[in-house]
């Protein structure tokens, strides 16, 4: 479904890495990079929760996109300050998990 060069946080430093994702209907899976024999990571998206966050501003004072895929108290945080690439990943990401969203879509009327 999609491949794109994301941005992730390392486990030991608190620095961005750029990292390979790719999408399937049923799985994310990273790679270190592009050309890696293996992949590093995988989530299920069966049951995800995704949430999608734009426009915040970096330290540096750069535009940054989110998106966070929570499942079974495990998450990833992937960044990128494409907005395009952001945005085509969560109309595919926004069919394959579970949105938690709706108070911030919609209006709920009794």
């Amino acid at each position: 479904m999609g491949v794109a060069t994301w941005t992730k946080k390392s486990k030991h430093i608190n620095d961005l890495a750029e990292r390979t994702f790719f999408l399937t209907k049923d799985h994310i899976y990273y790679k270190k990079r592009l050309s890696s024999k293996s992949a590093r990571g995988v989530m299920s998206l069966k049951f995800a929760r995704a949430t999608f966050t734009g426009e915040e501003l970096e330290e540096n004072g750069d535009l940054i996109f989110k998106v966070k895929l929570v499942k079974n108290l495990k998450f990833t945080e992937l960044f990128t300050a494409d907005k395009d690439l952001f945005l085509s990943w969560k109309k595919l990401l926004c069919r394959l998990t579970i949105q938690t969203d709706f108070k911030k879509k919609y209006q709920v009327v009794r």
